[in-house]
């Protein structure tokens, strides 16, 4: 019988793998992501500007609810 701190070699983690992971979801919370916000707090000025007519604000706001919802599926791969 194995006690806890031996391991078969199939279940110790892939180092190598896991930082691959890592640096990926590093290069995607400085890139994509950060640009989906930046995105996203030019959406709200634009939803904002009191002569924007109800027609596009209506669609801007469709707009925005996607892009957040884009946001926090990215954020949680991550």
């Amino acid at each position: 019988m194995r006690s806890s701190r031996q391991r078969s070699p199939n279940s110790l983690p892939n180092t190598e793998e896991e930082n691959n992971r890592l640096e990926l979801a590093r290069r995607l919370h400085d890139g994509p992501a950060q640009k989906l916000i930046a995105l996203g707090y030019r959406l709200d000025s634009l939803i904002g500007e009191s002569g924007l007519a109800a027609k596009y604000r209506g669609e801007l706001r469709e707009i925005r609810l996607d892009l957040i919802e884009l946001t926090e599926d990215l954020r949680d791969e991550l």
